[in-house]
């Protein structure tokens, strides 16, 4: 199987495009050939554009944009996802991600201003799949409850 060609003009390119650091002795130097030379990866941008922050993103869902919220919805479905199912949701996974979002969506009012949404989100997410859980073994207590008591059902009076 052949590699991609990388040019030099392509995103990829620019975004691992590497410098020189003054600090960093050069091979030659070292006693290296001087066409392997030390570099360091160019410094990471903040933002890229057209990508809103947290706090943005925060501010605007309070301010009533749910396309605000929808962006932090993208950023850390996949994260919830997997704190969900790490703490034994299991196929109700889906379920629990969903709720921890209306909730979240809810009580972003009383969110704490400066405050980091993602451990805020997490513990949400954790909170959904305690209840989950609880409401699991509520259902399986009832269902060995009804199974104890069985009920004929050729018999209208027993109803």
């Amino acid at each position: 199987m052949a590699r991609p060609r990388i040019y030099p003009d392509s995103s990829w390119a620019r975004s691992h495009r590497t410098r020189r650091s003054a600090s960093s002795p050069t091979r030659a130097a070292l006693g290296r050939p001087a066409s392997l030379s030390f570099r360091e990866p160019l410094p990471a941008r903040r933002c890229r554009r057209g990508v809103i922050t947290d706090e943005e993103a925060i501010a605007l869902a309070r301010a009533g944009d749910l396309d605000a919220y929808g962006s932090l919805v993208a950023r850390y479905t996949a994260l919830a996802h997997r704190t969900a199912y790490l703490l034994g949701a299991g196929p109700d996974t889906s379920d629990v991600v969903q709720e921890a979002f209306v909730k979240a969506f809810r009580a972003l009012s009383r969110f704490r201003e400066g405050g980091q949404f993602r451990p805020w989100l997490l513990s949400i997410v954790a909170n959904e799949t305690k209840n989950l859980h609880r409401a699991t073994k509520r259902r399986n207590l009832l269902e060995l409850r009804m199974a104890d008591d069985p009920v004929d059902h050729r018999d209208p009076a027993t109803l």
